[in-house]
């Protein structure tokens, strides 16, 4: 006479195999998770760097790299540093109708750096930009004597 003998519950070998297929599972999700922060981070990182090169770049359209070679200023959470060398002139300006100007014109490169800290620069970027200076008083220019 054999008897069937019904097991009840799970035996040790099936709780082994289903909580390695859970913690593989939470592990997964959790690298997922943690990559989704990751890509965010840089994200707005990478948002932060667009502004402040948008306001840097705006900022150096204000500067005359003829009188301002180069300079620090202070803007929102960086500051700017500039450094700039004349590839082009100075060449006397023209205006209508005598043909001469009271100022010289020169293209200058420009090299910016970015620092969100005190030492460590963010980034840097190069522009060209016209410089002028007045070389002239300004009657002269109209031929009068003052």
């Amino acid at each position: 006479m054999s008897r069937l003998v019904r097991q009840q519950g799970f035996s040790l070998l099936e709780s082994i195999v289903a909580l390695v297929i859970v913690s593989t599972v939470g592990m997964l999700a959790i690298a997922w998770i943690n990559s989704s922060f990751d890509a965010q981070f840089r994200l707005k990182e990478q948002y932060r760097k667009q502004v402040a090169m948008a306001d840097a770049i705006e900022f150096t359209r204000s500067i005359n790299p003829a009188i301002r070679p180069f300079g620090k200023a202070p803007l929102r959470a960086f500051r700017l540093e500039w450094e700039s060398k004349p590839i082009a002139g100075p060449l006397d300006g023209s205006s209508y109708p005598r043909g001469s100007s009271s100022f010289a014109i020169s293209v200058h490169k420009v090299d910016v750096t970015v620092y969100r800290d005190a030492r460590q620069p963010w980034f840097t970027f190069t522009v060209n930009q016209v410089g002028y200076k007045r070389t002239k008083d300004y009657t002269e220019a109209f031929g009068g004597n003052g």
